[in-house]
Protein backbone atom coordinates (compact mmCIF):
# COMPACT_ATOMS: atom_id res chain seq x y z
CA UNK A 1 0.00 0.00 0.00
CA UNK A 2 2.83 2.38 0.78
CA UNK A 3 3.81 2.53 -2.86
CA UNK A 4 0.35 3.14 -4.31
CA UNK A 5 -1.32 5.28 -1.63
CA UNK A 6 -0.24 8.50 -3.39
CA UNK A 7 -0.29 7.31 -6.98
CA UNK A 8 -3.09 9.76 -7.80
CA UNK A 9 -1.14 12.83 -6.68
CA UNK A 10 0.34 13.81 -10.06
CA UNK A 11 -3.09 14.00 -11.69
CA UNK A 12 -4.48 16.10 -8.80
CA UNK A 13 -1.58 18.53 -8.43
CA UNK A 14 -2.46 22.22 -8.33
CA UNK A 15 -0.33 25.24 -7.47
CA UNK A 16 -1.76 28.27 -5.71
CA UNK A 17 -0.58 31.20 -7.78
CA UNK A 18 -0.31 33.70 -4.94
CA UNK A 19 1.81 31.56 -2.64
CA UNK A 20 3.28 28.86 -4.84
CA UNK A 21 1.95 26.22 -2.42
CA UNK A 22 1.29 22.85 -4.01
CA UNK A 23 -1.92 20.95 -3.23
CA UNK A 24 -3.11 17.46 -4.12
CA UNK A 25 -6.80 17.86 -3.36
CA UNK A 26 -8.75 14.68 -4.02
CA UNK A 27 -5.70 12.50 -4.54
CA UNK A 28 -6.99 9.86 -2.11
CA UNK A 29 -10.04 9.13 -4.28
CA UNK A 30 -7.98 9.20 -7.48
CA UNK A 31 -5.41 6.87 -5.88
CA UNK A 32 -8.19 4.39 -5.01
CA UNK A 33 -9.41 4.33 -8.60
CA UNK A 34 -5.91 3.71 -9.90
CA UNK A 35 -5.16 1.14 -7.17
CA UNK A 36 -8.23 -0.90 -8.12
CA UNK A 37 -6.63 -1.63 -11.46
CA UNK A 38 -3.19 -2.29 -10.01
CA UNK A 39 -4.12 -4.62 -7.17
CA UNK A 40 -6.76 -6.49 -9.15
CA UNK A 41 -4.14 -8.89 -10.48
CA UNK A 42 -2.47 -9.39 -7.08
CA UNK A 43 -5.43 -11.10 -5.46
CA UNK A 44 -4.64 -14.44 -7.08
CA UNK A 45 -0.91 -14.28 -6.26
CA UNK A 46 -0.91 -12.69 -2.80
CA UNK A 47 -3.27 -13.06 0.16
CA UNK A 48 -4.54 -9.49 0.34
CA UNK A 49 -7.86 -8.11 1.46
CA UNK A 50 -8.59 -5.84 -1.49
CA UNK A 51 -11.31 -3.84 0.28
CA UNK A 52 -9.14 -3.14 3.33
CA UNK A 53 -6.27 -1.96 1.13
CA UNK A 54 -8.60 0.35 -0.82
CA UNK A 55 -10.15 1.69 2.41
CA UNK A 56 -6.67 2.43 3.82
CA UNK A 57 -5.71 4.28 0.64
CA UNK A 58 -8.95 6.28 0.66
CA UNK A 59 -8.55 7.29 4.30
CA UNK A 60 -4.78 7.58 4.59
CA UNK A 61 -4.91 11.35 5.00
CA UNK A 62 -6.87 10.88 8.23
CA UNK A 63 -5.11 7.79 9.61
CA UNK A 64 -2.54 9.69 11.65
CA UNK A 65 -5.36 11.09 13.78
CA UNK A 66 -6.72 7.67 14.79
CA UNK A 67 -5.74 5.57 17.78
CA UNK A 68 -4.66 1.99 17.15
CA UNK A 69 -8.08 0.69 18.25
CA UNK A 70 -9.92 3.20 16.04
CA UNK A 71 -7.78 2.20 13.08
CA UNK A 72 -8.39 -1.51 13.73
CA UNK A 73 -12.14 -0.89 13.95
CA UNK A 74 -12.14 1.16 10.74
CA UNK A 75 -10.31 -1.59 8.90
CA UNK A 76 -12.26 -4.42 10.54
CA UNK A 77 -9.08 -5.89 12.03
CA UNK A 78 -9.44 -8.20 15.00
CA UNK A 79 -7.05 -7.01 17.72
CA UNK A 80 -7.75 -9.70 20.29
CA UNK A 81 -9.36 -7.27 22.74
Amino acid sequence: MKIIKDIGKPSCRTVQEETGFVFFTGHEARSVEMAKEIIGGFAEKFPIDRETVLRLIADHGDLYRLTRDELAKKCHIVTGK
